[in-house]
């Protein structure tokens, strides 16, 4: 006869593997997409002055939305500064940490679980306003333009912040997926 194991089986074991590489994946995009170029922002000025064209002024500037965010500071725009600065930082590292604490604390036998599949499901529902961090870094380019003297360009860490966006989408509805496999007692309990 054999025995029995210490501890119950955990179900979705690969699916657990498979959305820790998800959470690493959305861990290193919002790193690159936050701290990587973002916006240049090009300021050019000419003057035409007895048929010759004369740069007055000639200047290119790149940011990261780190940079960007910080630079709202500098600039006096604190209140602006907190909502971008929680939306764009805050809110996405926050949703990366409890996604990884929900799915990490499943392999450990004595972990209480019941709670899981309600935070997770806040998880998605936060993620509808997943779309809210793209639009902060929007602002961030909106904001800084000063009328035709100033182009604004958009940099790949921008792109790199908005697949780190959509991974976080992803990552959120997986993670829901998987508590409820992981108790799925607690899933009827919520519904």
């Amino acid at each position: 006869m054999a025995s029995e194991p210490s501890h119950p089986v955990r179900p979705g074991k690969a699916f657990a593997f498979w959305l820790l590489a998800l959470l690493a994946l959305n861990a290193a995009l919002l790193t690159i997409g936050l701290t990587e170029d973002a916006i240049t922002i090009s300021k050019k000025l000419t003057k035409v002055i007895l048929g010759l064209e004369i740069r007055m002024v000639d200047e290119r500037s790149t940011y990261s939305i780190i940079t960007a965010i910080y630079k709202l500071w500098d600039d006096g725009n604190h209140g602006l500064f907190a909502i971008v600065f929680g939306f764009s930082i805050v809110f996405p590292i926050g949703k990366l940490l409890v996604n990884s604490f929900l799915v990490l604390s499943t392999f450990h036998p004595r972990t209480e679980t019941r709670y899981h599949p309600k935070i997770a499901a806040w998880l998605g529902y936060l993620g509808k306003w997943s779309m809210i961090e793209v639009f902060m870094a929007a602002l961030l380019c909106v904001f800084v333009k000063l009328g035709d003297l100033v182009r604004v360009q958009l940099e790949p860490g921008l792109y790199v912040f908005c697949a780190a966006v959509f991974a976080s989408i992803v990552c959120a509805l997986a993670t829901k997926r998987y508590c409820t496999i992981h108790h799925p007692s607690s899933a009827k309990n919520q519904a």
